[in-house]
């Protein structure tokens, strides 16, 4: 019996070194696996650096040629070709300092083949800046085109439509009556939708809907220039006064009647003023 007993600690004893070789060899294997993983991280970190860089200068490269091939097409294009060379030498310097880099002296940093480098950043950074810069621009010549021509007046209102609905109107009117093409004082007004200067955001509301449909007086405040002799201008740029606010009445015939006696159109005491009116004479002796 003892024998017996014997033997199976033996097994036992045997089938434990087994064991802990068999965990010993599947820990071995996941040290290596996770050792392999790391590698092939660090492998395609690599490689992803590298495509970026051969990007980068595949970008440079492609620069290069259309610069050269542009310069080639200029230069056998004449007079035109010279003026959109220079323009276009403007802007292929614009965009040079905007997206290569620099060195520390000021110049370009090149890459290994002798290429200028391409930045994204760069670029990005500088795209950034030109629109704030440019949008600041805007904003402040439209502050000073509105406080510079703003302007006030009664005009006789012929009509108005809408040119798109909830921001673009069109007025028509005279400054005086008859309207006539032979005495040119028709006028076109537009009431547009602004965020600022001035800060309108409900056209059709505040200033639109006070103006008559057809026959009427208003005084207007607004902005904005007309120059009748580039009235051709004004057409094809839509470009034109802008109406801000109205006060305005339905005009009475006898109103009318007055107004083309005397060429001008009635004052703006006449908006708040109702027409006077002559008391019929008693009947009688």
């Amino acid at each position: 019996m003892k024998t017996v007993k014997t033997n199976d600690a033996l097994d036992k004893a045997r089938e434990a070194l087994g064991n802990l070789d068999r965990l010993q060899a599947e820990q071995s294997m996941r040290e290596g696996a996770k050792a392999k993983e790391a590698e092939d991280a660090k492998l395609i970190t690599l490689d992803s650096v590298r495509e970026k860089v051969d990007q980068v200068r595949q970008t440079s490269k492609i620069f290069n040629a259309v610069a050269q091939a542009a310069d080639t097409v200029m230069a056998y294009a004449g007079p035109v070709g010279r003026a959109a060379r220079t323009v276009g030498g403007w802007l292929k310097s614009a965009f040079m300092y905007a997206a290569f880099e620099r060195d520390g002296k000021g110049d370009y940093a090149r890459d290994a083949d002798g290429d200028i480098i391409f930045s994204p950043k760069r670029l990005a950074r500088n795209v950034t800046l030109a629109a704030m810069i440019g949008a600041s621009s805007i904003v402040g010549a439209q502050y000073g085109y509105y406080y510079g021509t703003q302007f006030e007046q009664t005009i006789y209102t012929s009509g108005k439509d809408i040119i798109q609905s909830g921001e673009l109107y069109e007025v028509t009117g005279c400054t005086s009556l008859p309207c006539s093409t032979k005495l040119d004082n028709g006028e076109y007004y537009h009431v547009r939708q602004s965020n600022y200067a001035p800060r309108l955001m409900y056209p059709e509301n505040d200033v639109y809907a006070m103006i008559p449909k057809d026959q009427g007086v208003c005084h207007i405040q607004g902005y904005g220039l007309y120059i009748k002799e580039m009235k051709w201008l004004h057409k094809w740029a839509e470009f034109y006064p802008n109406i801000t606010s109205a006060t305005c009445r339905p005009y009475t015939q006898a109103e009318m009647e007055k107004t083309i006696e005397t060429g001008v159109i009635l004052g703006s005491g006449a908006l708040n003023t109702p027409l006077q009116q002559t008391a019929p004479a008693p009947f009688g002796p």
